[in-house]
């Protein structure tokens, strides 16, 4: 065991607990990974793939009786911090920051099967086609926050930084105009839920570079805030702003220079 001791140590900067012994005892993740199994200095290393439950039986028998132990990983670097529509990712760090954990549609009701661990989500990005609910404790308790689109700083949220034990990501319904930071939709979306106009987002200003439109709508989007400035009109989705420009009450680039935006009932603009 002390060789295990010796691995736990050098790497204790760097892993994170997934489940517990007992209740909440499945480590989720995805491919092969070393798991540490114990609970002070006195740990069982094994390698597991796809995930383990974290009891005794797993880990050759028990490295430390009389004690409540868990298990620990190496948590996946954040290769790609981007969600596709129907994610979520969590982030270690305030904005989007450390290890991350992509979630699909489903529920998550603990860090082992959320594959992360318990009380350490910072921040948060949003795919356009989902919403995602975090929540204090196991099984959506404790107090929830729903999301629908990024947070780069959680402590100033009702559902506080380092305090998610569970989560749901759910699909949403579809906006009639959706203004998102990243081409191809990704990065998070700025929404219109009806027909109108408004400013956009907190945290979205100057930051837009593509568009969705809902069938039988399209939208007018502002260089600067109260529907001021140059001006276009979109009445399909478009991909990606690069090389865009405003066309009408004057030009200029249009991406990431948008402040305000409308919605309208009908393919062209017009109210």
């Amino acid at each position: 065991m002390e060789e295990a001791v010796a691995m736990l140590q050098a790497f204790q900067e760097d892993i994170h607990q997934c489940a517990v012994e007992g209740s909440s005892n499945w480590c989720n993740f995805s491919g092969t990974k070393s798991v540490y199994y114990g609970a002070n200095s006195c740990y069982a290393i094994e390698q597991k793939s796809n995930g383990v439950e974290c009891i005794n039986e797993n880990f050759g028998g028990d490295p430390l009786p009389g004690v409540q132990k868990a298990c620990y990983i190496q948590p996946d670097s954040c290769s790609n911090p981007n969600p596709s529509s129907n994610e979520i990712v969590l982030f270690e760090n305030n904005d989007y920051g450390g290890a991350c954990k992509h979630l699909g549609i489903g529920e998550y009701p603990n860090p082992g099967s959320l594959g992360f661990t318990n009380d350490s989500v910072s921040s948060i990005k949003v795919g356009s086609e989902v919403k995602g609910t975090l929540c204090k404790d196991d099984n959506f308790s404790g107090g929830c926050e729903e999301f629908t689109g990024d947070d780069s700083n959680l402590s100033d949220n009702s559902i506080g930084d380092n305090q998610v034990s569970s989560a749901k990501v759910e699909s949403r319904p579809g906006y009639p105009v959706t203004l998102y930071k990243d081409p191809n939709y990704a990065g998070g979306g700025c929404a219109i839920i009806g027909a109108g106009w408004t400013n956009i987002c907190d945290g979205y200003n100057d930051t837009a570079s593509s568009i969705k439109i809902q069938s039988g709508w399209s939208g007018r989007v502002w260089e600067h805030g109260n529907r001021e400035g140059a001006s276009r009109c979109f009445t399909s989705d478009v991909s990606d702003f690069s090389g865009l420009q405003f066309n009408e009450n004057g030009s200029g680039n249009l991406n990431d220079a948008i402040s305000s935006f409308a919605a309208y009932q009908q393919s062209n603009c017009h109210l």
